[in-house]
């Protein structure tokens, strides 16, 4: 790889950067994409070569001390000690595919993010098992990220992520902090959960989910942790039926007891495409409250919706509620609205009556 090629990456990274991307997508015959403010842009009109993806590969690898092998790779790199890059390498057709999801070194805090004050509550949390969900690119990572990085800030703790890879670096000054990555540092997410058994950890992340690892979370929020985890799903009562569903019929009430007992929150999210332009996030906040211990524990998860509009004084959010508000406030158009929720009639009717939820 010569110089003139690093200069040309380089300059295309810090492009992007500069544009303010959140991903920056690289393919042979292509001119590079760069995702601002949730669209798609295309940068220059010069179609990437083969060699120039490589040579790129190439530099991403070696930044990241991964060794050169011809299959699908997820890695993370510092760049330039401005930002991050988390680099997912695809092959199609023998050439190379890079993504990159440019992270800030800076982590945002939640009033930075525009969440409501309700999902600051969550900073309270000190036991209990926390789902953050969402769909792909809705802001998971970074609200977690910020989660942590804010409950370290505030009080003396010890917290341990466990992550796939490492994308955003925490700090803090009067808090321990541990940063594992499957793979150098340990060999799977279950082997690191049984670990931390014999830790006196306080805080613990896990950047991927996966129904054999439930009952390790559960029992870490049982024994006094606050266990945080993301998981793709389109709601906090999907989130919960595929923890549930997922496991064997004969261990689905035990585990209906354990999460009614230990769960501490859901909050699902949306990172959504602003009128004018911008991204503007909403959320669906579901507390573990008594009845909602209860209707988990006997099986009433679809009454949860009816649950959150009758318990918003006691700071569950509905998902539609703030839908409804975004567009009333013109910040979002209808059609945003409904492509974000599984309960499009509802929220339908909500909108021609102009009414809150």
């Amino acid at each position: 790889m010569g110089t003139t090629d690093t200069i040309a990456i380089e300059k295309l990274i810090t492009d992007a950067a500069e544009r303010k991307a959140s991903d920056l997508l690289c393919e042979v015959g292509l001119s590079p994409v760069a995702k601002i403010a949730g669209r798609l842009t295309v940068l220059g009109d010069s179609p990437l070569t083969p060699e120039f993806l490589q040579a790129m590969m190439s530099y991403l690898m070696e930044a990241g001390h991964i060794e050169a092998a011809k299959k699908d790779l997820v890695w993370a790199v510092t760049f330039q000690n401005r930002l991050r890059l988390r680099v997912a390498l695809l092959w199609e057709r023998d050439y190379p595919k890079i993504s990159l999801r440019l992270i800030p070194l800076a982590i945002p805090n939640l009033a930075e993010l525009g969440y409501l004050p309700e999902i600051a509550k969550l900073l309270n949390l000190k036991k209990g098992l926390l789902l953050i969900t969402g769909p792909q690119g809705s802001g998971k990572s970074t609200l977690t990220s910020s989660l942590i990085q804010e409950m370290a800030d505030k009080r003396t703790t010890y917290a341990v992520t466990i992550e796939n890879p490492i994308e955003f670096l925490l700090h803090s000054s009067h808090s321990m902090i541990a940063q594992r990555q499957i793979g150098p540092d340990t060999p799977s997410l279950t082997t690191a959960l049984l670990e931390l058994r014999h830790e006196p950890v306080e805080i613990i992340m896990a950047s991927e989910f996966s129904a054999e690892n439930i009952f390790n979370m559960l029992e870490l929020a049982q024994s006094g942790a606050l266990v945080v985890a993301q998981m793709p799903a389109q709601s906090g009562v999907q989130a919960l039926e595929e923890i549930i569903y997922d496991i064997p019929t004969a261990q689905q009430e035990h585990i209906r007891l354990m999460l009614s007992d230990n769960l501490a929150a859901v909050c699902c999210l949306r990172l959504l495409n602003k009128i004018g332009g911008g991204l503007t996030p909403a959320s669906e906040l579901i507390l573990n409250i008594d009845v909602v211990a209860g209707a988990i524990r006997d099986n009433r998860l679809r009454q949860i919706p009816s649950l959150i509009q009758t318990s918003r004084e006691q700071g569950l959010l509905s998902l539609e509620s703030q839908l409804t508000e975004l567009v009333k406030g013109n910040i979002i158009s209808p059609d945003i609205a409904l492509l974000s929720t599984s309960d499009k009639e509802s929220l339908k009717i909500k909108l021609r009556a102009g009414s809150e939820f």
